[in-house]
This record gives structure tokens, sequence and C-alpha cells, in this order.
């Protein structure tokens, strides 16, 4: 039997800075049809992929900058209405990549915050969602 990918090894890079994230969802891959039957195809009908009407969200929680330099994402330049080229989550087997999810373009459309507390050791931002037209899989 083949060895199964665990999902808690990952990291995130946007416009080529990595981040680390406790979550990320929204990664999913969605294409909708439009059924048209023939006449005289009497085997089945025909499957037309349609233009996406919908955008896509991925949501990334509870994140730190991991590089050099600044360490909290609140330090940086990212707002309501950002735009994020070349977001890519890297799945990790070891030390080597398993799966790795492209998001080309995308905008942030909605940013929350902790609340602000002087005892805390909590993050700063609790959530990010990104709205997109689509991402790419590879392995």
């Amino acid at each position: 039997m083949g060895k199964l990918a665990v999902n808690y090894d990952f990291a995130v890079q946007m416009d080529g800075v990595s981040y680390g994230f406790a979550r990320v969802s929204g990664l999913s891959e969605e294409q909708e049809y439009e059924i048209i039957a023939e006449g005289g195809r009497n085997w089945g009908p025909v499957f037309l992929p349609k233009q996406k009407s919908k955008q896509e969200v991925l949501i990334l929680e509870r994140g730190i900058r991991t590089g050099n330099g600044k360490s909290e994402l609140g330090e940086l330049e990212l707002s309501v209405g950002s735009k994020v080229n070349n977001l890519i989550v890297i799945v990790l087997d070891g030390a080597e990549s398993a799966r790795t999810y492209t998001v080309p373009y995308g905008i942030v459309s909605k940013i929350e915050t902790g609340g602000l507390d002087a005892m805390g050791h909590e993050v700063l931002i609790e959530k990010i969602e990104i709205i997109h037209n689509g991402l790419t899989r590879s392995s």
C-alpha cells in the first residue's frame, strides 16, 4: 500500500515571502458543466465546461511570517483589497514537497484580528480570506 500524505506539515508563500499558518482551508477545485443532449447521440450527453460564476475563497488562519525581518503579519502592508500574486501552499512530506497548490492571483477580502491583550501571547491576525478565480494542484 502506498504512503499516505499528511495534512499537518505545510508552508505558505505569498509574493515570495514565507509564512506559517495554523490552518489553511478552501483548497478545493470545482468546475461547473453544462449538459447538452444532442439528437442522434444515443450513447450519452455532451458535458461542456462553464465559465466560473462564483469566486472561491482561501482562508488562512493564525499566521506569522517565518522569514527574516518583521515577525508578525500585522506589520506587513496587507489590507482588505490588497492584491496577492503567486500564493503557494506547499504540503511537505519530511523535507520534500508532496503536493503544491498555487493561486496565481487573489484579492484579500477579509482580515480578522484578535483582541488586544497586554498580558496575552496571541498572534494579531486571526484570519485572512483571499478570493481567487481558481487554483492549480501539482504533486
